[in-house]
């Protein structure tokens, strides 16, 4: 799908949002790749996800991936023949330990995509117990990690037991006068003691390092060395042992690298299904009904990026009118009506809930286009208009049969006349090309043009001038008013001034504007007979269906 426009949609915030609900990378990597898809089947697919994910988690809070890892990396390593560390065990025993849970609890569910999901969970006990019995919960592999390193560490405490014991006497007692200070030390993985530089003749042995000022050697007595040698070859012999234990590891979790690999990714994926059912739960939201044929119905809908009180709105588009012509006065409502619409439409199509209400339908489009917000290039020197042409251009020649096309400010930004006249001509275009368009507008003329043209509606964003303030709520069949003198008014300009501003209108400009008021009274009165037939319906369901419950 359109990529320039489902990031000007907003589709990414969503992600953002969908990624924050992650437990673990593998899954967060997943959020933040979902995209729209436009196969009606792989829709249906995403959407059967999110719903299944959401009844188990609300029946049982508690399932998840558990303290599971990125492992990942670690799977491949070891399939190249290369060593983990004690850490990387641990970690693949924890994702084992989650993916034992979860499918545990997948298993047992009647629904069928979680039920299938759980054969792609492999518990692999052999490997999870081994790594249990081999490390400590902090990592250490344990004396009975093999046969010999019980033994093998023995030997190594037993070697320093005797080192320490030497040393100590030797700093208690027989070299006591050519020290520094009464203390034994390391340097470069020997025991030393710190020697008066004058009194080294007092103490045989090797001199290892020296302080700064030279004032101090430091001494490995010789009558040590050959217990220090003991030690540090007890130390190689564990080391070794250790080396051949991590490496025995590493090639059993290489043989085991497929089913590993199956594992993490059906971990990744419910995480994911997990995320969306958590998003839909935040958003209040719900699972839009298919339409087979391009129609839109959004009750309620809300556009999730707003903040605050949100004044939900109903958009209906292509059953009777395939355009819909919004207007309204500044910051009235109009763009987030088109972004609302847009955004709700790619998150359907991602597999998502939609903050909408029940009863709310959507299409599965072939494609998304919205030109909204300045587009103008400073590096390419466009204007505002041919910015926003420019794109049009691309849209025009792209959109048909199946897509969605939002237009902000349609013809804005050149002379009005003209600008309204590419306007109509534009909206004529996507009718015929069978495309479902929505433009905002300030133009009376297209006002008139989605009152009196086949296939297409008006729509209004009303504006209270009590409290100069947009309500956001979208009538669909009225047209909208600029309300610029009403507010001027309002806002304290002086009558006079607005008296001469009203009078600077053309006689015909004078009709048009009671023309339109016209259509709102009369469209008003239409619409408000139509909620009460709708309302009276929902009563009479109401009152169907409780006498059918009581039977």
């Amino acid at each position: 799908m359109d990529a320039r426009s489902i990031a000007l949609l907003e589709f990414p915030l969503v992600r953002e949002r969908l990624a924050a609900h992650t437990s673990f990378p593998p899954s967060r990597r997943l959020a933040e790749a979902l995209v729209p898809e436009a196969d009606p089947v792989l829709v249906a697919r995403g959407l059967d996800e999110t719903d299944q994910a959401r009844a188990i988690l609300e029946e049982r809070p508690g399932v998840g991936v558990g303290a599971a890892h990125d492992i990942g990396p670690w799977i491949e390593r070891a399939a190249r023949g290369g060593r983990l560390d004690p850490a990387h065990f641990l970690e693949i025993a924890e994702t084992l330990e989650g993916a034992t849970r979860l499918h545990a609890a997948l298993a047992e569910d009647r629904r069928p995509l979680l039920r299938a999901l759980s054969r792609e969970l492999h518990a692999l006990p052999a490997i999870r117990s081994t790594l249990v019995r081999s490390f400590d919960p902090a990592g250490e592999l344990l004396d009975t990690a093999s046969p010999r390193l019980g033994s093998l560490r023995a030997a190594v405490r037993i070697a320093y037991d005797r080192l320490r014991r030497r040393l100590d006497t030797l700093v208690g007692s027989e070299i006591a006068g050519a020290l520094q200070e009464p203390i034994v030390t390391l340097r470069n993985g020997r025991y030393v003691v710190p020697v008066r530089a004058e009194a080294k003749a007092r103490v045989k042995g090797i001199v290892h390092d020296a302080s700064g000022s030279g004032q101090t050697l430091f001494i490995e007595p010789l009558v040590v060395v050959e217990l220090g040698n003991a030690w540090r070859e007890a130390q190689l012999a564990e080391q070794e042992e250790v080396g051949r234990i991590l490496d025995e590891l590493s090639a059993f979790v290489a043989a085991h690298a497929g089913p590993l690999r199956e594992t993490l990714a059906a971990l990744a994926r419910f995480d994911l299904w997990a995320a969306k059912a958590q998003l839909a739960a935040d958003m209040d939201g719900v699972r839009a009904a298919t339409a087979e044929r391009p129609e839109v119905i959004l009750l309620s809908a809300r556009h999730p990026g707003l903040t605050g009180r949100v004044v939900p709105i109903d958009i209906r588009l292509g059953d009777g009118f395939t355009a819909l012509v919004v207007t309204g006065p500044n910051t009235g409502g109009k763009t987030v009506t088109l972004r609302t619409l847009g955004l709700l439409s790619l998150m359907h199509q991602a597999g998502l809930h939609v903050p909408a209400a029940s009863g709310s339908r959507l299409p599965v489009f072939r494609d998304v286009f919205a030109d909204i917000g300045d587009e103008q290039s400073i590096a390419q020197s466009l204007s505002t208009f041919s910015g926003h042409l420019r794109s049009i251009t691309r849209i025009v020649a792209a959109a048909g049969p199946g897509t969605l096309v939002l237009l902000d400010e349609l013809g804005a930004g050149t002379d009005p006349t003209e600008g309204s006249a590419l306007a109509q001509a534009l909206l004529d275009h996507f009718i015929r090309a069978g495309a479902l368009v929505a433009a905002t507008t300030h133009y009376a003329e297209l006002k008139a043009y989605a009152h009196t043209t086949p296939g297409a509606s008006n729509a209004a964003v009303e504006f209270d001038l009590e409290t100069l303030s947009p309500t956001f709520r979208l009538t669909i069949g009225l047209p909208g008013g600029s309300q610029a003198f009403a507010i001027a008014e309002r806002l304290g300009l002086p009558e006079a001034i607005v008296g001469d501003a009203r009078s600077r209108l053309s006689d015909n400009q004078r009709a048009f504007e009671a023309t339109l008021a016209q259509i709102r009274e009369s469209e008003g009165a239409t619409a408000d007979a139509l909620e009460r037939a709708r309302a009276a319906e929902a009563r009479a369901s109401d009152l169907l269906r409780s006498a059918e419950e009581e039977r």
